[in-house]
């Protein structure tokens, strides 16, 4: 386990999440979100040895994790660190369809926050969001400020750039974790 929150598990992938991994990667919806294109079985296989086989690489700045739900150990979605030497840390996630609209994108969100300023000297978190996902803006806007656009030519779309630098996160704790 690399971390948990009230109901998810945050672990690495392993090949037994073949099938969620597929279903995350071949729905239209969830990609369109990101946006990146859909991928068919094959390409998900290729895709997910390559994130398991990232963990044994020393080099690598990209740390790809299964979300998994506490209570069923069903697999959710991905969430992912990549280590951004010199500007800080971006955090990302992608969660199932079929989970969507139940709150985890805000918990992952958070728990992605918390887990980088307290394992890391790390002193400012980003994440990148397609203008046009709506939701994704919504959740980080609870905890980040945007603050710029930018043209993103990889996948042809505009995106938004939300920031949070460590001492803000610090002194607003409370407000954020319900926590004192």
């Amino acid at each position: 386990m690399i971390f948990e929150t009230d109901r998810l598990i945050i672990r690495n992938l392993n090949i037994t999440d073949s099938e969620g991994f597929f279903d995350l990667h071949s729905n239209e919806k969830v990609m369109k979100m990101i946006p990146a294109k859909n991928l068919n079985f094959i390409e998900s296989e290729k895709e997910l040895k390559q994130r398991i086989s990232n963990y044994f690489n020393p080099n690598s700045k990209i740390n790809v994790w299964a979300i998994e739900e506490k209570n069923t150990l069903s697999f959710v979605g991905l969430c992912a660190i990549i280590n951004e030497t010199g500007i800080g840390t971006e955090i990302g996630y992608r969660i199932r369809e079929k989970y969507w609209r139940k709150g985890i994108g805000t918990e992952i969100t958070k728990g992605l926050i918390n887990f980088v300023f307290n394992s890391s000297n790390g002193k400012l978190i980003f994440a990148d969001v397609s203008k046009s996902n709506i939701v994704s803006q919504k959740i980080l806007k609870k905890f980040m400020d945007p603050v710029k656009e930018t043209f993103n030519e990889e996948d042809n779309c505009i995106d938004i750039q939300y920031q949070i630098a460590k001492e803000h996160w610090l002194s607003s704790y409370e407000k954020f974790t319900g926590t004192r």
